[in-house]
């Protein structure tokens, strides 16, 4: 779907903004053959050494910045080039972040309280949530977990930092087991970590940039397409796209959100609430 909603094509020039370990550059350069090019961008720089190594074979033809994908134009310019053919997002985190326990992001094993996508800037999701006041926190747990009744865990959180008992993975999982409702498919983890790990990392933030600055870099006939996970994300994607094709110049490709098929879901079950929109910006006449 992704490759369809991208149109590849031999010799064009596409950006993968969130290259993680490569999958979507790789099936990109593949169907770009012999001569279509790739930038891989991506906030972690560990990662990023990975994807570099497993793209390796492309030569010249994958190249790999570190960085975010709402900073795409600085790359560019360094490329010369003055716009791409396409880009892809998928957003939230690689399954490097959720498999390696000593990052942070999953509540399933015990690990320091890091979560942030790059290691070496800014701060970690202990630190944070000793830093950040009662009323951001409660702002935060509204937005990014959807929670109707913040109050009793902002008051667990701001306990166990006054006792300095807040430092793993496993001290958060306890607090939202605690005070949060799960249902039959969730730990009520699942939410609480969202939360932290969107502010953390100002992960919305950063796809606001993304959305208004991207018309800069798509070439006539070039298309974009963003796989998101949850509401949070595809709502702002859903609107921006709905704004640009009212104007005219773009057009939706996927009139309904596209969401992976039941073989997919069998061969990667991290992939069933995956949603996937793509526009086109239209070749003048």
């Amino acid at each position: 779907e992704c490759l369809w909603a991208l149109a590849v094509k031999p010799g064009g020039r596409y950006v993968d903004g969130t290259l993680g370990l490569g999958g979507h550059a790789r099936a990109v350069l593949e169907a770009s053959a012999p001569d279509g090019r790739v930038l891989g961008v991506d906030r972690d720089a560990e990662v990023l050494q990975l994807a570099r190594a497993g793209l390796g074979e492309f030569g010249d033809r994958a190249m790999c910045r570190h960085g975010s994908y709402a900073e795409i134009g600085h790359a560019l310019v360094d490329l010369a080039w003055a716009a791409v053919d396409g880009i892809v997002l998928d957003l939230g985190v690689c399954s490097v972040h959720l498999d390696d326990a000593a990052r942070g992001f999953s509540f399933a094993r015990e690990a320091p309280l890091d979560m942030r996508f790059d290691r070496g800037l800014g701060e970690s999701a202990r630190a944070w949530l000793e830093r950040v006041d009662e009323r951001e926190l409660t702002e935060v747990l509204v937005a990014f977990a959807e929670e109707r009744r913040p109050a009793r865990v902002v008051r667990a959180i701001r306990e166990a930092v006054r006792r300095k008992a807040l430092n793993t993975t496993g001290d958060l999982a306890d607090i939202a087991r605690a005070t949060m409702r799960g249902s039959r498919t969730h730990h009520p983890g699942t939410r609480l970590f969202q939360a932290i790990r969107i502010a953390v990392n100002r992960e919305l933030d950063e796809l606001r940039l993304f959305l208004e600055r991207m018309v800069d870099w798509v070439s006539p006939g070039g298309r974009v397409v963003i796989i998101a996970y949850h509401s949070l994300e595809d709502r702002p994607v859903k609107e921006a796209f709905r704004r640009l094709a009212s104007g005219g110049e773009w057009e939706i490709l996927s009139k309904k959100v596209i969401r992976p098929g039941p073989d997919e879901t069998r061969r990667n079950r991290r992939s069933r609430s995956a949603r996937l929109r793509a526009i086109a910006r239209r070749v003048a006449s």
